[in-house]
């Protein structure tokens, strides 16, 4: 996982894919454009693609403020499931900031 930085006016200096890795990109602020194979898109705060490691895939800032973006890569196929079937309720673990103001960590104590 990575945070990135494309400065305006600035494009990605190739063209890649992956052989074994998908990946997920989200604008976290910013403008610009994304190819993924032959499409195009508009991308700007909130967008977010996924991508099979065979897409070719590049980007460019055409906007005049830097464009902030989430890399996400993980193994192909690698989630069998979903996260609910994953998750467990633990229905008698304390909570926090149910515990009262001496345990509550949003005022410092």
């Amino acid at each position: 996982m990575s945070i990135n930085a494309l400065p305006a006016g600035r494009e990605m200096p190739f063209v890649h894919r992956h052989q074994e890795n998908d990946e997920i990109y989200f604008v976290i602020q910013g403008q610009g454009q994304f190819q993924a194979g032959a499409e195009v898109f508009d991308v700007s705060e909130g967008f977010f693609i996924r991508l099979s490691p065979e897409v070719p895939r590049v980007w460019r800032n055409n906007s005049d403020e830097p464009l902030y973006y989430l890399v996400i890569q993980y193994r192909a196929d690698s989630c069998v499931t979903g996260t609910i079937q994953d998750g467990e309720i633990l229905n008698d673990y304390p909570i926090a900031w149910k515990a009262g103001p001496a345990h509550d960590a949003s005022h410092g104590s």
